[in-house]
């Protein structure tokens, strides 16, 4: 059922945009896919009670999920779920940085989904002059796309 919604909320998404005369409607659109599949992750963790989380590089992001291993328990990229599958950030697009509870973290870095984990996350995008950012408050509200004014 949140696959349905989610595929459904992202073609609204693409249709929506697709509507702006905006340039900077790929990065919006990245940004709405992005904050889309963290509330899914996030849901799905609670939901199932595995643990997934987020890491980052400038060029696009991975999911990976903590699984029982012969040394213990470790991350590992999530690979047999085509929603969650690595993800390269189209047409230049960068993630800029992600901020949790704690900070930066830093590049190549994990930040978990889970309700417990972080209490508030940022990350920012950027394409060209464009800027974006996906942010999680601590209200429970969910993930929202926030359009920034640098490069206006």
């Amino acid at each position: 059922m949140l696959v349905v919604l989610v595929v459904m909320a992202i073609g609204m998404s693409a249709v929506a945009l697709a509507f702006r005369p905006d340039a900077r409607r790929p990065l919006a659109l990245e940004a709405e896919r992005l904050a889309l599949l963290l509330e899914q992750a996030r849901e799905e963790s609670q939901l199932s009670g595995t643990s997934l989380a987020l890491e980052w590089h400038a060029g696009g992001y991975t999911f990976v999920r903590r699984d029982l291993t012969d040394n213990g328990p470790e991350w590992l990229p999530v690979v047999d779920d085509d929603i969650y599958r690595a993800r390269t950030l189209p047409g230049g697009a960068t993630i800029l940085q992600v901020r949790a509870d704690n900070g930066l973290v830093p590049e190549g870095g994990r930040v978990g989904l889970n309700i417990d984990g972080v209490q508030r996350l940022e990350i920012q995008l950027s394409l060209q002059e464009a800027r974006t950012q996906v942010v999680s408050e601590p209200d429970g509200r969910g993930f929202q796309v926030l359009a920034d004014a640098a490069g206006s």
